[in-house]
């Protein structure tokens, strides 16, 4: 069965397409007093956005953050970008996504729009000064998030970025969140603070960061056949 959303299921009707497209955004910005969130029409909305793949949407979804100023839609618009990103116009939903970044000033449409970002490829090339603002945050919402957005980055600054900002923090969650960034992006040059993290004190800080180099050292050898079969220390 074609879904709405689906390259099977093209749009001929400009407007049914944007009537459709705005009835999943209401649904997934719906509030409900339920007990089993799984049962919620936003819990459902979700699910059906996680699918979507008709590149038709991105241009509508522009459309829609131009006029729309309730945040809850927002942050649903962002959710659907992101996913939709993973399965058709990456590069239209990332240039969106890093356009809309200055534009936003709530720390719960900001996360959504950094969450958005880190499921998705960012080009060596793309301007990530707002990411990395967002890294010296006050609130931690955002900062989780930017840290996160940047585990997409083929970006060498952005390795740099996280590590300036592990090496800086003392605060375990901030190390938590580099460490899992650092393992999708993280270098050689990662694994000297990461190997004195692995001995922290603080259980999840420890795993956390032996959970990353291993992901590393994975990369290193498989980067370097002279090293096939060694054992990095």
């Amino acid at each position: 069965m074609d879904e709405f959303g689906s390259p099977g299921k093209p749009y001929g009707d400009i407007g049914r397409m944007q009537q459709e497209l705005h009835t999943l955004i209401e649904r997934m910005s719906t509030e409900e007093p339920v007990v089993d969130s799984r049962r919620s029409v936003s819990w459902q909305a979700h699910r059906e956005a996680e699918i979507l793949c008709d590149p038709a949407i991105v241009g509508e979804l522009r459309d829609y953050l131009r006029t729309m100023p309730d945040n809850r839609r927002r942050r649903s618009v962002y959710f659907i970008l992101g996913k939709l990103g993973q399965r058709a116009a990456a590069g239209d939903c990332v240039s969106i996504l890093l356009e809309s970044l200055g534009s936003e000033a709530d720390k719960y449409v900001l996360s959504s729009l950094l969450d958005a970002l880190s499921g998705l490829n960012l080009p060596a090339d793309a301007c990530m000064d707002h990411i990395f603002a967002y890294l010296k945050d006050d609130r931690w919402v955002v900062r989780h998030s930017a840290i996160g957005a940047l585990a997409g980055s083929n970006s060498h600054q952005a390795e740099d970025r996280v590590l300036g900002l592990l090496k800086a923090t003392t605060d375990p969650f901030d190390m938590i969140y580099c460490h899992a960034t650092l393992g999708r992006i993280g270098s050689a040059m990662a694994i000297p603070y990461l190997e004195a993290n692995a001995k922290s004190q603080k259980r999840d800080v420890r795993i956390s960061a032996q959970a990353a180099l291993e992901k590393i050292s994975r990369r290193v050898i498989d980067a370097s056949p002279t090293m096939a079969g060694e054992t990095i220390q």
